[in-house]
């Protein structure tokens, strides 16, 4: 049961559908109430207590999952979170409820109606435990690297076009692959003279670290790319690697998606951002705001600073390869909301 609450509080969707059913159900209790649309005081007793129970219930299992979760949570996070931007319109709806909620509890009291003013409670109760939960699990542990599934990042030309190719490529691949580790809770590593042996080596680590980590072996990957790129076919190259690496890697049982932008101009930072907020969107058709990093190692300077603040919103994951270090390490760090207001309020 815990598992069940903590992914529907970690997926907007889910708390915008418990939270409608909530209201929806108290609406009813109390317009049949003030309206007297039901003439049959048992009807309307009926709606009130079962929406009161059913509020009642998702508060309670809301705070047992948090106890047993032993999370934290402060007046101080709420406010930045409200400040901050990140309330989302999961957030805008839960604090319309909420109110509405406040509203109704006042005048139940005043005016003595016992059922309704332990629904109105019960509203209050489960939207504040609902928001409250979604705002703990999004603060993550800083600089923990995890595999997630849908990846973005730049597509660059590789030094030596030549090399670029399936033959001359998928040995070296094998190699790379193989010196991957999955250690929880650290960084993956791999030894310099490995990771420059293969063309865009800076892609393909997070690319094959995912596929070696990630059970189901899916990921989706968003690249960037401009007209240069285009002109020169690297994109259907790049594609035809990735399913030479299902074939030669896991006998095509794996899901390896890939989809590309536009052409960009890999100078221009406002075309870069226009480009990759298209992306966005199509990945979060099918993917939650958790499922998503970004790979600021490959591009321009314009292409990391777009992604960065992509990614600052939900702080969503930052990952980037390390230079002059032998082993080369694959590392990621979150922007919080936190960190955007002291900086902001630093800076005035």
């Amino acid at each position: 049961m815990r598992r069940i609450i903590v992914k529907l509080a970690a997926n907007k969707r889910t708390q915008i559908l418990i939270i409608s059913v909530i209201l929806i159900l108290s609406t009813l209790a109390h317009v049949y109430e003030n309206t007297q649309i039901l003439k049959i005081n048992n009807a309307i007793i009926d709606v009130g207590i079962a929406s009161a129970i059913i509020s009642l219930i998702i508060s309670i299992l809301i705070i047992i999952t948090w106890k047993r979760a032993k999370a934290t949570i402060s007046i101080r996070d709420v406010i930045v979170s409200l400040i901050g931007g990140g309330m989302g319109f999961s957030g805008i709806i839960s604090m319309i409820a909420f109110l509405i909620g406040v509203g109704w509890l006042t005048d139940d009291l005043r005016e003595g109606r016992f059922w309704l003013a332990l629904n109105s409670l019960g509203l209050i109760g489960s939207i504040s435990g609902l928001y409250a939960l979604s705002i703990t699990l999004k603060k993550k542990p800083k600089y923990t690297i995890y595999p997630t599934k849908v990846l973005f990042s730049a597509l660059s030309i590789p030094a030596n076009l030549t090399e670029f190719n399936i033959e001359e490529i998928m040995p070296r691949i094998k190699t790379f692959f193989d010196e991957i580790t999955c250690s929880p809770n650290k960084s993956p590593s791999i030894y310099i003279s490995t990771s420059f042996s293969i063309p865009l080596g800076n892609i393909f680590f997070p690319i094959l670290w995912r596929l070696k980590c990630l059970e189901n072996k899916e990921i989706h990957v968003y690249l960037l790319i401009s007209q240069k790129i285009r002109d020169k076919n690297m994109d259907n190259k790049f594609t035809e690697v990735l399913k030479a690496i299902n074939l030669h890697l896991f006998n095509n049982k794996a899901t390896i998606n890939v989809f590309y932008s536009e052409p960009v101009d890999f100078n221009d930072y406002h075309a870069i951002s226009q480009e990759l907020e298209c992306l966005l969107n199509k990945a979060l058709r099918n993917h939650d705001e958790g499922d998503i990093a970004f790979n600021i190692s490959p591009g321009t300077s314009a292409v990391t600073s777009a992604m960065i603040l992509a990614a600052l919103k939900e702080a969503r994951q930052i990952e980037y390869i390390t230079q002059f270090t032998d082993p080369v390490e694959l590392k990621a760090f979150d922007i919080t909301e936190e960190e955007i207001l002291r900086f902001g309020i630093l800076n005035k």
